[in-house]
């Protein structure tokens, strides 16, 4: 079993192994993403703004960065940019732009409205702040289906812990 678009199409070999894959159509999500390529990512920190910030405009999507780090955030929002120098020899810079900043602690119902119409939630802020952040993410969910949102959202715990899926379900659940 490969984890990639081609071997995914083997669904007999993931019914298998006991593992249920998204159901969601590939295309659409494409479609979607090149119209409101806009997602939303918990955590404004070195992880966040560095790599999965990073990583998502260098594929050209914008990001919605959360976090109660209200330096942070203001800057974020003031400039809607920023710059990463890498630690390794020669210190490339990178520039990141297309970003935004919500002070989750001060303005959960921006993040709600935020989740409610993105395709794509990730998180980078350590698996025991994900108990904080996953009822605000529940309750985002629930402002897509009163909206009538059918679209999939994937929600990507970006998080050095094996069991994070089992923390995210276990609130998701509970909310």
């Amino acid at each position: 079993m490969q984890l990639t678009l081609k071997g995914i199409q083997k669904k007999q070999d993931w019914n298998a192994a006991n593992i249920a894959l998204p159901s969601y159509s590939i295309e659409e999500i494409r479609k979607k993403t090149r119209e409101k390529p806009v997602w939303v990512h918990f955590g404004a920190g070195n992880i966040g703004r560095g790599f999965i910030g990073e990583t998502l405009a260098a594929n050209g999507f914008g990001i919605d960065f959360v976090d109660v780090n209200d330096t942070i955030i203001s800057a974020l929002n003031q400039r809607g940019e920023y710059d990463i120098e890498l630690a390794a020899p020669g210190q490339k810079k990178i520039h990141v732009e297309n970003v935004d900043g919500i002070n989750n602690g001060e303005h959960p119902e921006k993040v709600v409205e935020a989740i409610k119409t993105t395709d794509l939630v990730t998180t980078a802020i350590g698996p025991k702040i994900l108990k904080f952040i996953a009822p605000l993410i529940a309750d985002g969910i629930k402002a897509r289906k009163d909206a009538d949102n059918k679209q999939t959202l994937d929600v990507i715990a970006c998080e050095n812990r094996l069991v994070v899926r089992n923390i995210l379900k276990k609130k998701f659940t509970a909310t």
